[in-house]
Parts: structure tokens; sequence; C-alpha cells
């Protein structure tokens, strides 16, 4: 199935993503990773809405509250210049629907407030902003069908991008072993997973990056291994962010540990590239 993707700030909400998950940010993380796990663990089984895109949403969703610092002069500052020529919304979440959505009717944190409040922004104190920006998010998320249409758009592409980098899955998916109070066990990784993880790794082995899918070397033993990054047995979850394609001969060598490898190979020889 082909999908568009547009990419509105996609690529600094994966960084965001990543500096998460590797800078530290504890506290932060409890938030998205504790709720996932009751008495029991989490599901033991695989679904197309992954643990993945469950963080991808999470973060989307943060980054609709954390703006920038001084967001309240921001917004007196936009308000100001809306006087005299038109200008971008102040918030993010704003500019996004817009972008991905096209309403007929575009967001705006300034009409909004025009509409619900006596007072003109300038005339209103930074609390009532903050207040008044409080309560348009919170309408936005409970009541707006282009709000969840732009989150869904928004982490089906940051999922496209950081499904990729291995690097990031091993992070991510130690940072759920970490919460998970019970080891998953084995089960059948259903098809569509095993197409995804395949052809994400091109056909090959993402340690000694031997060919597994019989188009280059016929006679070879392609047997296919659909391994864990974090292994269940170190409390990783049955889930397509934690599955990566090895041989037989990598998959038994690495046994029961966690592991995988940042290399990837190059869609063309870029050693002759200046010469």
């Amino acid at each position: 199935m082909l999908q568009p993707m547009r990419y509105f700030d996609v690529y600094v909400l994966c960084q965001t993503a990543d500096n998460l998950l590797s800078g530290g940010f504890e506290r932060n993380l409890a938030d998205f990773f504790e709720p996932l796990f009751g008495v029991d663990g989490i599901t033991n089984k695989f679904s197309k809405y992954s643990l993945l895109h469950d963080f991808c949403e999470w973060v989307i969703r943060q980054n609709v509250w954390d703006e920038e610092e001084n967001i309240v002069e921001v917004i007196r500052e936009t308000y100001r210049r809306r006087k005299s020529y038109s200008s971008e919304p102040p918030l993010w979440i704003d500019r996004a629907i817009n972008f991905y959505c096209k309403p007929a009717e575009k967001n705006d944190f300034l009409r909004w407030v025009k509409a619900e409040s006596a007072k003109a922004i300038d005339e209103l104190t930074d609390c009532e902003i903050d207040d008044f920006r409080y309560d348009y998010l919170q309408e936005l998320q409970l009541g707006s069908e282009d709000f969840d249409s732009c989150v869904d758009q928004l982490t089906m592409e940051m999922f496209y991008i950081l499904f990729q980098n291995r690097e990031f899955l091993y992070n991510f998916n130690s940072g759920l072993s970490a919460y998970n109070p019970n080891k998953n066990k084995r089960i059948a990784i259903p098809k569509w997973a095993q197409r995804a993880v395949f052809f994400r790794d091109h056909g090959c082995c993402v340690f000694c990056g031997k060919d597994l899918s019989g188009t280059i070397h016929a006679t070879e033993d392609r047997e296919i291994h659909y391994d864990h990054i974090i292994s269940l047995d170190n409390n990783g979850v049955n889930d397509v962010s934690n599955l990566q394609l090895c041989c037989k001969e990598c998959n038994l060598g690495k046994s029961n540990s966690s592991d995988t490898s940042a290399n990837y190979r190059q869609w063309y020889d870029t050693k002759d590239m200046f010469e």
C-alpha cells in the first residue's frame, strides 16, 4: 500500500524521540513506559499498531504541549504582526493541522481566543493566555477530527523513519525491557511482521550481510531467522520493532544475548565519488 509522506517537522520529532531515549530523561520516559505494563505485563502478541507506533504518538502529543519557553511572547508577537499582515499560527499543532488537513477554516489559537474572550490578546495577562492555550489544546484533543488525523499521519511518518534505524530500535526496546516485569513467551511471528522485517533489512543478515533472499546465490543455505533485538530472556517483547533478520549462524552465535548491528549496505559505491 502506498501512503503519501509529507514530513512536517517529522525529522525534528524523530530527533526528540531519540534524545528522550539516549539523553537520560528517565522521568519523562516513565510516563510512557510505566502505563504499558500492568501486573501481567503487556499483551504477548504482535500488533500491527506496534509499541513503536504508541511511542511515536506519545512523543507527538507531548510536543503539542511542550512549546518553546517563550510561547506567550510568541503569541503576543504573532497577534501584533497579524494586525498588519497575515502570519503563521503561533502554536505548532495549528501549523501541523493546517499543513496536513488543509481545513476550509484554518485552525488558529488566536481566532479561538477572539471568539472565547471579551478581551483582546494584548489585554490579557501571561497567565490568562497560558490558561486559554491549555483550554484550547484540551478542546482540540477531545473534539477535533483534524487533530486526530494529523496525529495519525505524523505517527505513521515517524514510524516509517525510526523503524529503519536499528540502533534506535535497540534503545527503544531496551527501555521497554527495563520496565517489563515479566519474561514473554516465544510465539509465532505473523507473516506481515516477517515481510516488513525482511524488506526493511533488504533480505540480508544484519550482522554478516549474507543474502537470505535466494536471488543472488540460489544454492547457498538461506535459512532465515527472525531474531529478537532484545531477547525474550532479557525481558524483550514480541513486537515488530524488536525484530531483525539473521542468518542461522549469526543467530545461533548470538544465542540469548541482546544485540544488533549499525551496519547498512549502501545504495551504491561511494569510493570513487570525487575521482
